[in-house]
């Protein structure tokens, strides 16, 4: 099985409106660790960057137009993919697994396939169309304790399963992409 843990940080909450600043990945075949990918790219040139969401990442309007082309970024991030699944076999795709991807950061991954203007069939040869949301399976295993709980946020669930948290890095896209791994083996959800 083939597994991207990632996250995805952004310049606001509209996949449309907004762009990806900041992608990192871990790639797991098999339960084996086989490719960390972290990138960092600047807005299209319509895309909205709120203020907010600049402050949530740590970082300034002048800092992401030195980022790397966001089109650019994307092929690279496919290449270095496709040497690890067939593109030609329907079979051999890779499961995408977040924290709130399939609400967020999915949206924003497809979308910015759109504006890079790659095919939908580039993402589907990839990626299964089936996400693996960690946010939707924690609800389920904290069914009984959740009303318990402060939030539901990345950071608080990680906790609460005794994943050491440090809260200098949360909202930097590779940490988080870890901690949905961390995470994914204490939910065990996912056959190896």
């Amino acid at each position: 099985m083939k597994i991207l843990y990632y996250d995805l940080e952004t310049t606001g909450l509209d996949h449309k409106l907004h762009a990806p600043i900041q992608f990192a990945g871990l790639l797991e075949i098999n339960g084996q660790l086989v490719m960390e990918l972290e990138y960092t790219m600047k807005p299209y040139p319509n895309d909205l960057v709120d203020a907010k969401a600049l402050e949530v990442n740590g970082r300034t309007m002048e800092e992401i137009h030195t980022f790397d082309d966001p089109t650019d970024t994307l092929g690279w991030i496919l290449e270095r993919l496709s040497a690890h699944v067939n593109t030609r076999d329907r079979s051999d795709q890779i499961f995408l697994c977040g924290y709130n991807n399939v609400h967020f950061d999915d949206q924003f991954l497809r979308e910015w396939f759109i504006k890079a203007g790659r095919p939908q069939y580039d993402f589907m040869n990839h990626f299964w169309n089936e996400s693996l949301d960690l946010r939707v399976l924690c609800g389920a295993a904290l069914a009984a304790e959740r009303h318990r709980m402060p939030n539901f946020k990345l950071v608080t669930v990680a906790r609460h399963f005794g994943i050491e948290v440090d809260d200098s890095k949360a909202h930097e896209a590779l940490y988080d992409a870890e901690l949905v791994r961390a995470l994914s083996r204490k939910v065990s959800v996912v056959r190896r």
